[in-house]
């Protein structure tokens, strides 16, 4: 059976003996690190690596930094300003190599940092192309990958066409599928179209109109459809959650999430089944 992960940034997450434990005891087999701008400063690696090793949660992947929020480390893959592009990939160089020691091999970036004024999305586009390149070999001298992202309108690899020019300057370069990101094509589709590319998940649900990051079963995406065309892919990564236990404003729910909720509910797909919503929408 496919491992079930979790992609949580909340500030509560603290990355400590407890939270492990808590994910261990729930069932939750894997993690990616992701964490707010401003907290990626604080992580400390070897409490993290000690406490995936106790609990035995492993840790999948990390997903780079794409904003500067309020920790006055500016990102950006595709800025004209060639000296912040410099300390971007200082940045990540600085991240992989610390995340590598703990056994960390993939690593989640988007391909742009910030919105996309459609004017000058084609330079942009060729910058992110050109940091792309740059960016996976660099995590190849470390002895892991890049996975990039499929994105929404607003960002680059908004489509299948952009992901394949973005992905196709490095062999090296994988692909991240966010299926709440997908608004135009089939998410089958991409799963066959990146088949030989797809090496991570950040699974939720949403209505096909815009990001909602809901658990699946509460928006419209055809699960059954998605894990069959997984499976016929042969894909051997983790079944990675991105849904924040706290619910969001698009949508009602009982309560908040569990860690037991994930494990449910991928089980159900798992076993071939649609699953129940636990919210309702807005």
């Amino acid at each position: 059976m496919m491992k079930i992960g979790v992609a949580i940034a909340h500030p509560s997450i603290a990355y400590d003996e407890n939270y492990f434990h808590s994910l261990s005891k729930a069932g939750i087999d894997a993690i990616e690190i992701t964490r707010y701008a401003e907290d990626y400063a604080g992580l400390d690696y070897k409490t993290i690596g000690k406490y995936s090793k106790e609990y035995g949660v492993e840790l999948w992947s990390y997903h780079l930094p794409f904003y500067s929020g309020n920790s006055g480390m500016a990102v950006n893959l595709t800025t004209d300003d060639k000296e912040l592009r410099e300390k971007t990939f200082d940045y990540y160089t600085d991240i992989i190599g610390q995340a590598t020691d703990i056994g960390i091999g993939k690593f989640v970036v988007h391909p742009c940092n910030e919105f996309m004024v459609e004017a000058y999305r084609r330079e942009h586009l060729l910058r992110s192309m050109d940091s792309l390149d740059r960016l996976a070999e660099i995590a190849a001298r470390y002895g892991s990958v890049i996975a990039v992202e499929n994105m929404t309108p607003s960002f680059l690899g908004r489509t299948m066409e952009e992901m394949e020019m973005l992905v196709g300057v490095n062999d090296k370069l994988r692909v991240c599928f966010d299926t709440n990101h997908l608004l135009t094509g089939s998410h089958v589709e991409f799963i066959e179209k990146f088949a030989d590319r797809l090496i991570t998940l950040h699974v939720s649900d949403f209505d096909f109109e815009w990001e909602r990051h809901w658990l699946p079963g509460e928006g419209d995406i055809d699960w059954v459809a998605f894990k069959n065309a997984l499976d016929r892919m042969e894909y051997s990564g983790v079944w990675m959650y991105e849904v924040s236990p706290v619910t969001p404003d698009t949508i009602v729910r009982e309560r908040e999430l569990v860690y037991t909720d994930y494990v449910e509910n991928a089980r159900c797909i798992f076993a071939g089944r649609a699953p129940d919503p636990l919210g309702k929408r807005i």
